[in-house]
């Protein structure tokens, strides 16, 4: 499994490395930096109550007057937490490489809207019962894709501030909670370079 997670990342820089040195003279470039709320839709636990951050970066290019081609590389906190006024408490933490191809449609020279596909690669995955019990998620997937959509404005010439939306397309876990998704909410600092 770590093999593929390896060849799956190479493979994806390659594809983007590519796609780089292709449109060079347009090229920019972003660092992320911002904090996430998620939740798992199915686990009978309702609310973005597992907070994390996400960090990484992005380069785009533009394909016409107003759309840009985006690729990004972040690494990415979800999970879930129920209410502490539930009576047994827990967390899923799950940690993921986010490698993720969108389009931008800029709307004026501030603002654009933002969809496309993003995958997660999985870096680590446990449950926390608060009360002590902590067990690995052995049973999730190794890769979970997902959409995302979202927009962005430009505050000034360096930073833009990013509100995004991101839904798993596939189940997180294989075998023991079979219909559970991810659903997360970011909103981040983008720093051009």
């Amino acid at each position: 499994m770590k093999n593929k997670k390896i060849s799956l990342i190479v493979g994806i820089v390659l594809c983007v490395a590519a796609q780089i040195n292709v449109a060079a003279q347009n090229i920019n470039a972003q660092l992320i930096g911002g904090i996430t709320a998620s939740q798992v839709d199915g686990d009978n636990s309702g609310g973005f109550n597992k907070f994390g951050f996400v960090v990484g970066g992005t380069t785009y290019f533009p394909i016409s007057e107003r759309i840009d081609l985006q690729q990004e590389i972040c690494y990415y906190m979800r999970g879930s937490r129920n209410s502490s006024k539930e009576p047994v408490q827990f967390a899923f933490r799950m940690n993921y490489l986010d490698l993720g191809v969108l389009g931008n449609f800029n709307f004026t020279d501030e603002f654009k809207f933002q969809g496309g596909l993003v995958f997660g690669v999985l870096l680590s995955a446990r449950q926390t019962f608060f009360g002590g019990f902590v067990s690995d998620m052995n049973d999730a997937n190794s890769l979970n894709p997902a959409t995302s959509f979202g927009l962005g404005y430009q505050l000034n010439e360096n930073l833009e501030i990013n509100a995004r939306a991101l839904y798993s397309i596939t189940r997180i876990q294989a075998n023991t909670f079979p219909n559970r998704f991810h659903n997360s909410l970011a909103l981040s600092l983008r720093y051009n370079l």
